[in-house]
């Protein structure tokens, strides 16, 4: 006479949580995880900073030569008695 299988007829504690335990199962390390979190944030804040605050290099060196135009200009039409 053949016996009963156990593991057949006793439901598994671990048969309803097995697709849990293996969801995703990529092992992270930690810290580094915590410093690309911190570089993007890093980065999403320097993006941010450029949108609002940032010129291009052209830009710089237009206004530049503009102040520099604007100053030349005014040194031109000074007077150069001795009342000013």
């Amino acid at each position: 006479m053949a016996r009963p299988s156990i593991a057949s007829s006793a439901p598994s504690r671990w048969s309803g949580r097995r697709s849990d335990l293996t969801g995703n199962g990529k092992i992270i390390n930690l810290r580094a995880a915590r410093k690309s979190a911190a570089r993007d944030a890093a980065r999403r804040q320097g993006d941010e900073n450029a949108a609002k605050f940032g010129r291009t290099k052209a830009q710089k060196q237009v206004e530049e030569t503009d102040r520099d135009r604007a100053v030349r200009l005014l040194d031109q039409h000074r007077r150069e008695d001795g009342d000013a």
